[in-house]
């Protein structure tokens, strides 16, 4: 007689919930070989092979209803054609893996040389080329909201590096007269730099000040780029960007923080 196993025996020996169990019965993937009139399951090893199987290709994304059609269907060719869509799958996961790889060193490498920046609190003038961007405009009163809009604005990015640098390539938007009236926390948007961006930020001189530390201090180095503009007769030209170039997603040390702020400024030479 061939031997029958409970179905909380099956459970143990595959560590598999009871509850998938009677979902594949359900699903007519993996019926038992006999229930009994007080509800209990059992399995035979006729049934058993059969969750290798089901694990294996579930792992690989295959649907519940062509594994099923599989194991009713199978014979040497369909098990080839298997096989191959198998090892389709491994060399998209590697390659998908491959570029995850790549996007974690690069990231590896921002974040030694952004924390090692020897020009912490400098005012420098800059000249930078044309930037392609998304935007979106709203009233935003806390850091977290600039958070939740800058994930709104990854969302529409065109590639998955979006998800693993999109705080380093942008941040928020300040308005001139923001700017002017010394509301440096009352942000009219936010902007995201990414190549397939629909909007730009404009070519041309800026001032660019790199400061570490917590936002709390804000005003301190919009004080001083202040009294710069003012000392070499520059004038402001566009939306001020504040860049979080490190921010609460490496670091939960306020200390840590690095930020970027832009002003463009009209060129004298003009």
């Amino acid at each position: 007689m061939m031997k029958l196993y409970k179905i909380g025996e099956i459970s143990k020996l595959y560590n598999i919930s009871t509850d998938i169990l009677r979902y594949y019965e359900k699903e007519g993937l993996l019926m038992p070989q006999e229930i009994r009139e007080n509800g209990y399951r059992y399995y035979s090893a006729k049934q058993i092979w059969k969750l290798s199987t089901i694990r294996g290709l579930r792992n690989l994304g295959v649907s519940l209803r062509e594994i099923k059609k599989y194991i009713e269907e199978r014979s040497v060719g369909k098990s080839l054609e298997l096989i191959d869509f198998q090892l389709g799958v491994i060399e998209e996961k590697l390659c998908e893996l491959l570029e995850l790889k790549k996007q974690l060193n690069s990231k590896k490498k921002y974040l030694n040389e952004v924390g090692d920046n020897d020009k912490y609190n400098k005012i420098v003038e800059v000249t930078l080329p044309e930037r392609r961007c998304y935007k979106r405009y709203s009233d935003i009163g806390t850091g977290w909201e600039i958070d939740l809009e800058l994930k709104k604005l990854t969302n529409r990015t065109n590639t998955d590096e979006g998800q693993n640098f999109a705080r380093s390539r942008g941040g928020a938007i300040l308005g001139i007269d923001e700017y002017k009236s010394g509301e440096y926390t009352k942000y009219r948007g936010t902007f995201l730099m990414d190549d397939s961006g629909e909007d730009r930020l404009k070519k041309g001189r800026y001032i660019s000040l790199i400061f570490k530390g917590p936002y709390e201090g804000m005003n301190i180095h919009y004080e001083k780029i202040k009294k710069y503009m003012g000392k070499n007769n520059l004038e402001i030209d566009g939306e001020i960007l504040e860049i979080y170039m490190i921010d609460i997603h490496e670091t939960d040390e306020e200390d840590e923080f690095v930020t970027e702020i832009q002003i463009p400024i009209k060129d004298n030479t003009d």
